[in-house]
């Protein structure tokens, strides 16, 4: 009785692992591309939700944060009207480190904006921010700007202050506006992304320019498509 065979010939399985290869080649970049962008949502998604958490028992245990101020600084670059806005806020966060007005919690260097501008200050070496790292790695500085709550910026009427947050922390190599830096107003009233207090086109059109506003984009949209050019 005579059996066949039937198997793949060399030829035909090189030409197979040929053929998986180039398609890897053209479809892996885009996998970790969206992975990586998938990782900084849900890293902005739950540094905001802890934040936001913090705030909330800080203000439950301390009152409005009009009231934590023990230094009436309306100048925005008074450290200790800061440590008076941070203070309340960070007793409920679980943190690796604590660097104040010092350095070490954030990358060294301007933060850099998307157009390739830079900002005029060092969020690492400035001392009017309080700067801290969680325990999962994330900078976080918090700037008071009124400690009555009553600074205005567009459409936000009662803001204290700033947070501003690098999602890598110390392991990346510089602040990116946009990509691993991002942006909170502390109001009395809660945290609010930055972006959420203006109409929605503007919001789109300064996240797209320089990265401003993107943390809104973040996480309403759940992706970071400004930044395909």
């Amino acid at each position: 009785m005579k059996i066949n065979h039937n198997a793949f010939t060399l030829a035909e399985v090189l030409i197979t692992l040929g053929i998986i290869g180039i398609v890897a080649v053209i479809t892996l970049p885009t996998i970790v591309s969206k992975y990586q962008e998938q990782v900084t949502v849900t890293k902005v998604k739950k540094i905001y939700s802890i934040l936001s958490n913090a705030y909330l028992l800080a203000k439950s245990k301390n009152g409005d944060p009009s009231s934590w101020a023990t230094t009436n600084s309306n100048s925005g670059n008074s450290f200790s009207a800061s440590r008076d806005l941070a203070l309340p806020i960070i007793q409920n966060m679980k943190l690796a480190k604590e660097c104040k007005s010092g350095t070490g919690c954030f990358p060294d260097g301007n933060v850099k904006l998307l157009n390739d501008s830079y900002w005029s200050d060092n969020i690492n070496t400035g001392t009017h921010r309080y700067k801290v790292m969680t325990i999962d790695g994330v900078s976080v500085a918090i700037h008071s700007y009124a400690t009555s709550c009553d600074s205005v910026v567009d459409k936000i009427q009662d803001r204290c202050g700033n947070i501003y947050v690098n999602i890598d922390g110390t392991k990346a190599k510089e602040n990116v506006n946009g990509k691993n830096f991002f942006q909170f107003f502390i109001t009395s009233k809660g945290i609010v992304p930055i972006g959420s207090q203006i109409d929605y086109d503007e919001m789109v059109s300064t996240c797209k320019n320089n990265g401003d506003n993107c943390t809104t984009w973040v996480i309403n949209k759940g992706n970071l498509d400004y930044l395909k050019r």
